[in-house]
């Protein structure tokens, strides 16, 4: 009797790219066990994004809506239509971009994403051109293992953006 072959798993990784995101969460927090955020404060001060910030800017009024001291990323509204936030990660070249709701929720735009809006499409170009990866849903809710305190179950999302949230904003 033939042994089994082993059934291969649908993964929303391409190759070696969830291998080289959790290089970069580990350089970038240090021990999993005991991570810490400093590295946020050091990213903050250099601003590796701006001028992709710039870029944004000249697209439409952009609100700077970064908090240091609970998330890991810069956050940017910009004002259009509709109303897009833009989060670049303090941890590595890892974008999130959402269509704002009237409720305050936000709905994700993945990479494969139907364009909405006149502008939505520019951020898009724009993410890519500066060397963001644009994560989808199905990524960013993709478990890590990093022991962030008031998280029972890190996710990409928790790691890249939140420490403090498990899931992206719906």
């Amino acid at each position: 009797m033939a042994a089994e072959r082993p059934r291969r798993t649908e993964s929303p990784w391409p190759w070696n790219a969830r291998r080289e995101l959790m290089a970069r969460v580990r350089d970038a927090y240090g021990d999993p066990a005991r991570p810490q955020r400093a590295f946020a404060r050091t990213v903050e001060r250099t601003r590796p994004y701006a001028p992709l910030v710039a870029e944004l800017a000249a697209l439409g009024e952009l609100t700077d809506d970064t908090d240091i001291n609970c998330e890991v990323c810069f956050s940017y509204l910009l004002e259009a239509d509709p109303a897009l936030v833009v989060r670049l990660s303090m941890v590595g070249p890892y974008a999130l971009l959402g269509r704002a709701r009237a409720d305050g929720g936000l709905d994700l735009v993945g990479p494969d994403a139907d364009d909405s809006g006149p502008v939505e499409p520019e951020v898009l170009r724009l993410l890519a051109r500066h060397g963001l990866k644009l994560l989808s849903p199905a990524q960013l809710t993709d478990p890590v293992d990093l022991a962030l305190p008031d998280v029972g179950r890190p996710t990409v999302y928790s790691a890249l953006f939140a420490p403090e949230e498990e899931t992206p904003p719906r």
